[in-house]
């Protein structure tokens, strides 16, 4: 194992993120998890690192995560680790990757207010997309 662990990895007592990382675009964290069948909480599985032999890559798993308090409002943090977006030009395409390797979450916004102070932008089908009026 360990013969094989520095032939594939360039060593055999690497940290974990050193070898298994979360890649999008021009964004490569070091990232914690593994199949369900070894018990991880954080389940990922991964494949060959596109740009370095000595790494492997996240290609699936849990890509959306949410804790919920069911208070009055409700509270709630989510993570989607791979961004809201799939067009590599924009902000939001892979912004929220660090956070989701670092283990972070985010607010979700459930009141109205909430949702009127974070939105950017407005979209109504058949309408061209508009600048947030709050």
């Amino acid at each position: 194992a360990v013969t094989e662990a520095q032939r594939r990895y360039g060593g055999w007592d690497l940290p974990w993120g050193e070898v298994h990382r979360a890649r999008i675009g021009d964004v490569d964290v070091p990232v914690g998890g593994c199949t369900g069948a070894l018990g991880c909480f954080r389940v990922l599985w991964f494949e060959e690192h596109e740009t370095d032999e000595h790494r492997l890559q996240v290609r699936g798993g849990d890509g959306w995560v949410i804790a919920v308090e069911f208070d009055d409002p409700p509270r709630a943090y989510s993570i989607l680790a791979y961004g809201q977006s799939d067009r590599p030009e924009s902000p939001h395409f892979n912004d929220q990757l660090a956070l989701f390797a670092d283990n972070g979450m985010k607010p979700v916004a459930f009141t109205e207010a909430r949702i009127r102070e974070t939105t950017i932008r407005v979209y109504r089908p058949g309408r061209a997309a508009e600048p947030s009026t709050d």
